[in-house]
């Protein structure tokens, strides 16, 4: 019974190390890839952030195929009073 524990941990344990080792490698290799990605977003122009009520309208509308009829209404009333609170500051 101990053999066959410690045998069971040992595989667990060789399985977290495998599981470690890859995420590791590959935030390594992701963190690379993103200062390539962001090496010229200094000399980019800046965009304009879009205005809250066409992106709020453009998000109901992209959401209502997925929805219920209860979880559309429950999303226009959180919509709702998102706007609310964003022009009540």
């Amino acid at each position: 019974m101990v053999l066959r524990l410690s045998k069971t941990l040992l595989k667990q344990a060789e399985v977290f190390a495998n599981k470690y080792w890859l995420s590791t490698t590959s935030c390594a290799a992701s963190s690379v890839k993103m200062n390539e990605y962001l090496a010229h977003q200094n000399s980019l122009p800046r965009l304009p952030v879009p205005p809250l009520h066409p992106s709020l309208e453009k998000y109901l509308l992209s959401v209502r195929p997925l929805l219920s009829e209860e979880e559309y209404h429950n999303t226009v009333k959180i919509v709702v009073f998102s706007v609310v609170v964003a022009f009540s500051k």
